[in-house]
């Protein structure tokens, strides 16, 4: 909804810093309209509990994840710790 609204023609130019994704699956893909016209605008994936969109890791869209159609979850926020683990719960390497 917010790439629709803002790639329509509209008389007003947004002044918008950061642009945080944050509860569903991203597809960078689908952002490649909105950073060719506002570049210096900031895309940041985030990903945490769904249920409470409680971010944990943070991940800034690029064009290389635009041009790849692939997002991922990034690093941990600096004061949290992340741990990724197989279907055993046991934690998977980098």
């Amino acid at each position: 909804q917010l790439l629709r609204k803002v790639l329509a023609d509209h008389p007003y130019d947004l002044r918008i810093r950061n642009v945080i994704f944050g509860g569903e699956a991203l597809s960078p893909l689908q952002l490649k309209g909105f950073k060719t016209k506002y570049p210096e605008t900031k895309l940041i994936n985030m990903y945490g509990i769904t249920e409470t969109t409680v971010h944990v890791t943070y991940k800034e869209i690029t064009w290389v994840e635009m041009e790849a159609a692939k997002s991922n979850i990034g690093k941990s926020i600096p004061t949290l710790s992340v741990y990724v683990l197989d279907e055993n719960r046991r934690p998977v390497p980098i």
